[in-house]
């Protein structure tokens, strides 16, 4: 089991207190005890420091690695644009929680 780091969220909130007035949207998973390496093993693995300039240009629109989830576990930002499942509901209608 690995050892865990005291997160600092300073640049988390900032970045996202930034995209927030650009309007721009972003789903950030902060894990500790559950594993998540599944979804992680859909995006990209980039296992980098956390800053704020690099949160908000990973989820700037025209950057390839927006589109997705970022998981940030002992941290670092472990992976981008993972796939998250929208539910876990089988009578989910499929037009719906996915863009088209």
């Amino acid at each position: 089991m690995s050892e865990h780091k005291m997160l600092d969220l300073h640049p988390i909130l900032k970045a996202c207190r930034n995209m927030s007035e650009s309007k721009t949207g972003a789903l950030i998973i902060l894990t500790h005890d559950t594993d998540l390496e599944f979804y992680a093993q859909t995006g990209d693995i980039i296992d980098s420091m956390i800053t704020e300039p690099l949160i908000e240009s990973i989820f700037y629109k025209n950057n390839p690695l927006h589109d997705g989830a970022m998981i940030i576990k002992d941290g670092k930002i472990h992976a981008v644009r993972c796939v998250l499942p929208s539910t876990d509901n089988p009578a989910f209608p499929q037009h719906l929680g996915m863009r088209q």
